[in-house]
């Protein structure tokens, strides 16, 4: 009997030594969302963040780069927009985006009821773009109040999630 356990101690031992003498495995590539992967979401430009203050309403939202950058609705995990912004022409002469060739100024309006102002000024000065959001209490709705300070026309640009890893642009 003494002997079979010393037997199976060796056995034992030597298992033990041989997994020791095994180098690691090494994983080649890359593992999923590793650091320094592209981000699905655009909060580095975010210069405002508001929600409503009634209970009725489900909609939170963030703005930045001088448009609306994120819609989240009914849950605050997943943004349901990615972007609504105005497309700005004259009709003949230009045609400029508002989220670039213009200079972004985000205001906090009021800290009662997170009341935020975009003014987007061509880089060129041939247009003003003045917006101001708030989120509705009663209702799963933000109101963007839009004012132009020149004789152009805005088309909107709505880039809008479709389903689950798909985005669509509507204008």
């Amino acid at each position: 009997m003494r002997l079979g356990i010393v037997a199976g101690l060796i056995v034992l031992v030597g298992a033990l030594a041989t997994v020791a003498a095994v180098p690691a495995a090494h994983a080649s590539g890359s593992a999923p969302g590793e650091p320094g992967s592209n981000a699905t979401w655009d909060e580095p430009s975010v210069t405002g963040f508001a929600d409503s203050l009634g209970a009725s309403s489900k909609v939170w939202y963030t703005i930045g780069n001088g448009e609306l950058e994120n819609a989240f609705y009914p849950e605050t995990d997943t943004p349901d927009t990615y972007g609504l912004q105005y497309a700005v022409t004259n009709g003949s002469s230009f045609t400029e985006l508002e989220t670039t060739g213009t200079t972004h100024k985000t205001t906090l309006l009021s800290n009662s009821y997170l009341v935020w102002q975009q003014v987007n000024t061509a880089d060129n000065g041939d247009f003003t773009i003045t917006k101001t959001y708030i989120a509705d209490p009663s209702r799963s709705v933000i109101d963007v109040q839009t004012t132009s300070w020149s004789d152009v026309e805005l088309l909107a640009n709505y880039l809008v999630a479709n389903g689950p890893y798909t985005l669509e642009e509507r204008w």
